[in-house]
């Protein structure tokens, strides 16, 4: 129930859930098994059953699917270690337990607008439509978690998310190098 609300906060009131988060502790290790590794799971197995309405086959829809969440859960820590990082160069709090936090629930939007998928034709539109969200919701949050000074929160975005697109990019390549599997998933899977 707890997993929930916390995913209709980040969505309906993303700025006053951001300093709620602040405030609670909790380790990596719970934020990935009791939120990250279930809301993450959900797009994939949209991802997946779309990809068995259109005919993929049961073992590349699979495969696909199983390389994309491992994917997803690797591009949490990547954005996480890449916020710590540039954070105090912007004026801002290098604390790698707030920047998981930023980066698992701020991607929820990302996560659940896979479930557009499963919606034939515009599907792809909505899921894109959520992934820009996601962008905005982690922005919101990176005053309160990261404590980036005003002035300089839009360049540390900017900075976060290039670095995290060209690691999360050279990560896939490797993984698709070492299954076999093109695979080019950033956050979703």
């Amino acid at each position: 129930m707890e997993l929930v609300l916390r995913a209709g906060n980040i969505l309906c009131r993303p700025r006053h859930e951001w300093t709620i988060i602040a405030g609670e502790l909790r380790t990596i290790p719970e934020l990935y098994t009791g939120y990250v590794a279930i809301v993450a799971g959900l797009a994939l197995a949209a991802e997946f059953a779309a990809g068995l309405v259109a005919g993929v086959p049961l073992g590349a829809a699979f495969g696909t699917a199983l390389s994309g969440y491992v994917l997803a859960l690797a591009d949490i820590a990547l954005l996480a270690v890449v916020a710590t990082g540039l954070a105090p160069r912007f004026g801002g709090v290098g604390d790698l337990g707030q920047s998981f936090k930023l980066a698992g629930f701020g991607c929820t939007p990302v996560w659940l607008g896979g479930l557009f998928l499963l919606v034939p034709g515009i599907g792809r539109l909505l899921s894109l439509a959520a992934d820009l969200y996601g962008l905005y919701v982690y922005f919101l949050g990176i005053d309160t978690l990261m404590r980036v000074p005003r002035g300089r929160r839009l360049g540390y975005f900017a900075a976060v998310l290039a670095v995290t697109l060209v690691l999360a990019a050279a990560l896939a390549l490797i993984l698709g190098v070492l299954t076999g599997q093109a695979q080019m998933t950033i956050i979703r899977g």
